[in-house]
């Protein structure tokens, strides 16, 4: 066993020869699934079936001690087994290697005009996060009050991603008065969880009315500039 983005842990496997039926370490063979345990600690994995017939066999891992098939939630990624061939005398050996999921969190910050400020009613946000095979849709809702808000991506292979803001619809997210920063690639490592933080800073308009007091005449039309900063 090879372990990746942890340090220690404890893996289950099934040996079933040609005929379906499935051995235990001890090289009992069953009708029903037996399942093999290997613990893994500092650097070291090994797990051996001993008193085995010669011939083929199927070497798969499995979720935990009662046979349950790997899905995508399984914490890890999995690679090896497949196929051994067992002949007289020696022992065979397959190698597999788990390399740790990670995960993303991800931070709405709201803002406007440069400044955080607290929503004066609850709002929700959609983000999509894009991968290779991988393409997911969460929201966040920023209580009433509040000016952020967070979720999380779990389960996540080790790579590259992106992450977008969009529409309820999924549909890209664009609104002229808001500027969305924080978006784009991710880096997903092995057993860890990443962070972003997505703000929307808008940009609330005032208006500015000029007064004029007039001395000696009742009436009169002026001109003024107005210029920013």
């Amino acid at each position: 066993k090879t372990l990746v983005g942890e340090t220690s842990g404890t893996f289950y496997y099934t040996v079933k020869d040609s005929a379906g039926k499935y051995y235990t370490a001890d090289g009992t063979a069953t009708d029903g699934i037996s399942v093999v345990t290997l613990s893994y600690a500092n650097g070291n994995g090994k797990a051996v079936v001993s008193n085995l017939t010669p011939g083929k066999y199927t070497v798969a891992e499995v979720a935990d001690d009662k046979g349950t098939a790997i899905e995508t939630s399984f914490g890890y990624t999995v690679t090896g087994g497949g196929d051994v061939t067992v002949t007289k005398a020696s022992t065979a050996e397959t190698n597999f290697t788990n390399t740790k999921k990670g995960s993303l969190l991800v931070t709405k910050d709201v803002k406007e005009n440069g400044e955080i400020v607290n929503l004066a009613k609850a709002g929700t946000y959609y983000f999509t996060l894009t991968g290779t095979g991988y393409s997911e849709q969460k929201s966040i809702t920023v209580a009433a009050g509040k000016s952020s808000g967070t979720v999380e991506f779990t389960d996540l292979v080790p790579g590259s991603y992106t992450l977008k803001e969009v529409n309820e619809d999924g549909s890209v997210y664009v609104d002229s008065a808001v500027n969305v920063s924080g978006e784009g690639a991710v880096t997903i490592t092995a057993g860890t969880q990443s962070t972003s933080t997505i703000t929307n800073d808008k940009t609330v308009k005032g208006a500015l009315q000029i007064n004029k007091t007039l001395v000696g005449e009742t009436s009169g039309t002026f001109y003024y500039t107005v210029k920013d900063s």
